[in-house]
């Protein structure tokens, strides 16, 4: 090596050293399999005393607006079942407040479409007629929703 050529390589390591800013921390990668959906739904109250909630489906778990479905463990067609909402894998919430019978009708990127049901007059538990439609739409910092249900039959709380 030349004497102008190691000259050159000292002073590139050590204008090297100093003049390269600190590494990035990574991000962390979110796949659907580390969203701890589980333990999300334990965290929220019950569908009915004594009973738990099993994860029915998910979807989009790390996109814009993901989520997962849960249904009552051991119920039928008509038990509670709930909402749980995420956002690149971070649990945002339930879709409602309270429980109750509502299951996916549609998603997309940045919505979740849920029908929920429940009885009127003299229906039976397997055959609800009453309906409400809302959508669950992420509008870039948090979500809204569009759409509204029955306050008689569903409450203030929900």
């Amino acid at each position: 090596m030349t004497e102008s050529a190691e000259a050159g390589s000292e002073s590139s390591a050590a204008s090297t050293s100093t003049s390269e800013p600190a590494p990035e921390p990574t991000p962390t990668e979110c796949s659907p399999s580390s969203v701890p959906v589980a333990t999300d739904a334990a965290g929220i109250a019950p569908p009915l005393p004594g009973a738990s909630w099993s994860v029915w489906q998910t979807d989009n778990l790390c996109g814009p607006l993901g989520y997962a479905e849960l249904a009552t463990t051991g119920g039928t067609g008509s038990s509670p079942t709930q909402l749980l909402l995420y956002n690149e894998g971070e649990f945002l919430g339930t879709g409602i407040r309270c429980n109750a019978l509502g299951q996916v009708t549609g998603s997309t990127e940045d919505s979740v479409s849920v029908q929920y049901r429940w009885p009127v007059g003299n229906d039976s538990n397997a055959n609800m007629s009453g309906r409400a439609d809302v959508m669950f739409r992420w509008n870039g910092s948090s979500v809204d929703m569009i759409g509204s249900l029955p306050l008689e039959k569903f409450g203030a709380g929900c």
